[in-house]
């Protein structure tokens, strides 16, 4: 009887292993569907219509603090989305850095930009580096 429970036991676990080991990427499947975007082109390629404004940007570009590369970073281009309040204007692949590199444009000035770099770690794509240009408030006044 122990021996049937033991591999009755076994036969669980490794249906529940097989069940948690598949390759669930929904959030990227959902992206490359709804914006039809081809993740390893290195052409830009555009995605939302909708831009947040230069101050948004430079809100989200100021909470950095300066800083433009990012080791160990946890947060994805979803978590970023939710700061900005809007996908990506553009998407590009660069294939010397392995990097997914998302551009918002301003709504108020289209020379207003944030770049921001997405890096495999592995498990996910996480926040790598970030740039931005012409995203001084007062040069826009």
């Amino acid at each position: 009887m122990k021996k049937f429970l033991a591999l009755l036991l076994a036969g669980i676990m490794i249906f529940a292993f097989a069940a948690c080991a598949g390759d669930d990427d929904t959030s990227s499947k959902t992206s490359k569907a709804k914006y039809e975007i081809d993740y390893e082109s290195t052409e830009e390629q555009a995605m939302a219509d909708a831009t947040a404004t230069v101050e948004k940007l430079k809100e989200v570009a100021d909470s950095f603090e300066g800083t433009t590369m990012f080791f160990g970073d946890t947060r994805t281009y979803e978590d970023m989305v939710k700061a900005i309040g809007c996908d990506a204007t553009q998407y590009r692949f660069n294939a010397d850095q392995s990097t997914r590199e998302y551009i918002w444009k301003a709504v108020d000035d289209e020379t207003a930009q944030l770049l921001l770099s997405f890096a495999d770690n592995g498990d996910k794509w996480v926040l790598s580096a970030a740039g931005s240009t012409n995203l001084d408030l007062e040069a826009t006044k």
